[in-house]
């Protein structure tokens, strides 16, 4: 029996294998809970860092939101540290989600998307497209089997290709949901991370993105750095006078 004959016998065979799809978002239903987790953690850090509102939160509540959301070892000062600094970018460099979902712009004491913000929807649309391309040609299949009868050796390399490529397109159309669910619950908690249009360029969306002030012409740039204090182990705020021209 060739190939292509017992294709056409066992059509039935391609509905369970379709039917199969669903398992992956079986599994992606109870790994979204832990992935959903780390988007919490991170979502306090976001938190914290709005308006300074670190400022006002003791030692434990900010070294527990921060180390969790990054699992790193930094203790409370050097976070304190770390933000009194305007440096947000170590703080984050080791928090994925944070990495992956908000991104990091050249204002590094604020928060504010990076590149382009995909919304939930295009998660969902390209979930939908990558099920549907995993397990739709083993429905096709048959009918192209019966229809073209080709070769042994051909219908083997298409049937070769779909066994490699069916579970490799479902785990990432499982990805794709799970990003789906997690930038959807993100984007409902913090609407003001939605892109604006960029009027006036890249740097001007986003200041305006970040509600930052826009710069004089002309005025000198102030600095802040961090001077340890012996009374105080987080430092304090010491301006730094402009550099003379």
């Amino acid at each position: 029996m060739s190939l292509a004959e017992f294709a056409g016998r066992y059509s039935h065979i391609a509905g369970v294998i379709a039917a199969a799809g669903a398992l992956p978002m079986f599994f992606l239903k109870w790994r979204t809970g832990f992935l959903g987790l780390s988007v919490k953690r991170t979502q306090r850090l976001y938190a914290l860092s709005l308006d300074g509102a670190w400022r006002h939160a003791d030692a434990a509540a900010l070294q527990i939101a921060v180390g969790n959301a990054i699992g790193g070892n930094l203790d409370a000062d050097e976070i304190r540290v770390a933000l009194e600094r305007s440096n947000a970018a170590r703080v984050l460099a080791y928090c994925k989600m944070a990495k992956g979902m908000i991104g990091l712009s050249d204002d590094k004491a604020r928060f504010v998307p990076k590149g382009i913000w995909r919304s939930a929807r295009s998660y969902r649309k390209g979930a939908i497209a990558l099920y549907v391309a995993a397990f739709v040609p083993w429905l096709l299949a048959p009918a192209a089997f019966h229809l073209f009868e080709p070769s042994n050796e051909s219908a083997g390399g298409i049937a070769l290709a779909m066994v490699l490529s069916t579970p490799i397109l479902a785990w990432l159309s499982a990805c794709a949901e799970a990003a789906y669910r997690l930038t959807s619950d993100f984007d409902r908690r913090y609407p003001r991370l939605q892109p604006l249009p960029a009027t006036k360029g890249r740097t001007g969306a986003r200041r305006k993105r970040a509600g930052a002030p826009q710069p004089s012409a002309g005025g000198p740039r102030r600095n802040l750095r961090v001077e340890a204090q012996a009374s105080s182990p987080i430092g304090q705020l010491t301006p730094v006078p402009p550099k003379p021209q």
